[in-house]
């Protein structure tokens, strides 16, 4: 049952990348969120290291940068202050080119015939192997570390690093690939973590979508699905990882700021799309002060609508597809998502036109409505 998967409230968070950012500009941020409605405020990448802006090459030195002179914990505490849980992001699996691990520890890196493996943008070797076991105890405790010292209710995992065909060595005079006893560590070790920290979130992230394989679904409370907010392929995407995963564990990003990945789309589509998975918001505004006051209401009125009507049904409600499947390449046509109580007392629905090609027509009947009610469309 989908609802022993999932024992958590389900979570309205905002999100905000910490590359470089300072204790005041955090704090404006818990502003920021708690104003929309948010529930849960997690820092993601690059509150660590030695130098600002760097975050994927800091990765392996996991301790506060000197841009954050009184560490996290002035920020963790005004978060609780205004009523939000505290979470933080790690890429723990990953040696950064600028981190002291590499200095101390160069031979942790993955490595495939003798030569580093592993690549993140064209970054060959960053990659930790732990098939070590010294590299996989070293994990394990950085991460009871990190959610210790910081008082965590929520830890973030990520994973940049594509391993491709894998690490390999010599065992009893046998080649074997390292991929399969790096799985069975990173397991083991989230297996030991959730029973040592029965209070506190997990959420696999991994490249913003990847390696949401049944093994790590397992171990993880959400999964963030995809970075990307680029209509109509966050569409799609939401849709083929609802046929897999219940729709409360995926989490479906919304910002307002975010380069690439979330320029296209109106601002209602773009608010609506959250609605079918696990909501989460970053970027809403750089300071309070700048908001357009125009789209901070549209913003709360999502969140509210999220909170007073979609989150109680969410966790047990039927899904149904009715465009299950969409070609990746061909953006023409629909899709179309319903979500409906299992009693039929409540349900809501999305029809999301993909591009204007095609017919603006759609004849669409729900399949959660009980034939002997009346319902009420809103």
């Amino acid at each position: 049952p989908r609802s022993t998967l999932f024992p958590y409230t389900t979570l309205f968070r905002s999100v905000y990348p910490a590359d470089w950012r300072t204790e005041a500009d955090l704090k404006r941020h818990i502003d920021v969120a708690v104003t929309h409605g948010a529930e849960q405020f997690i820092i993601d990448a690059g509150w660590y290291g030695r130098e600002p802006g760097i975050w994927h090459d800091n990765v392996g030195d996991w301790y506060e940068g000197p841009w954050l002179p009184d560490g996290l914990a002035p920020v963790r505490t005004y978060a609780r202050e205004r009523g939000l849980p505290f979470g933080l992001w790690m890429e723990v699996e990953s040696i950064g080119s600028n981190s002291r691990l590499l200095e101390t520890h160069p031979d942790w890196i993955l490595t495939r015939d003798g030569k580093p493996a592993g690549i993140h943008e064209k970054v060959i070797g960053r990659a930790l192997d732990l098939s070590k076991p010294e590299v996989a105890a070293w994990v394990e405790s950085e991460m009871a570390r990190v959610i210790e010292t910081h008082d965590l209710d929520l830890l973030r995992l990520d994973y940049n690093s594509m391993p491709l065909a894998g690490g390999n060595r010599v065992v009893a005079g046998i080649v074997e690939n390292t991929i399969w006893r790096h799985c069975e560590a990173i397991y083991g070790i989230v297996d030991r973590l959730r029973a040592r920290f029965p209070q506190v979130l997990f959420e696999n992230c991994s490249e913003g979508g990847g390696r949401t394989d049944l093994g790590i679904m397992a171990r993880f409370h959400t999964t963030w699905i995809s970075d990307w907010m680029n209509l109509p392929r966050s569409i799609q995407i939401l849709n083929g990882m609802t046929v897999t995963l219940p729709p409360e564990v995926c989490n479906r990003l919304f910002a307002l700021v975010g380069g690439e990945t979330a320029s296209p789309g109106s601002l209602e589509t773009q608010l609506r799309l959250p609605l079918f998975g696990h909501p989460c918001y970053c970027g809403l505004v750089p300071i309070w002060a700048q908001a357009n006051p125009e789209a901070s209401a549209r913003i709360i009125h999502h969140v509210q609508l999220y909170k007073d009507f979609v989150r109680s049904m969410l966790a047990t409600c039927r899904v149904y597809h009715h465009t299950p499947v969409l070609p990746n390449s061909d953006y023409n046509g629909w899709c179309v998502l319903e979500y409906a109580a299992a009693d039929c007392s409540r349900g809501f629905l999305g029809l999301f036109r993909l591009n204007p090609v095609g017919s603006s027509d759609y004849t669409c009947r729900p399949r959660g409505l009980a034939r002997s009610r009346r319902d009420r469309v809103t």
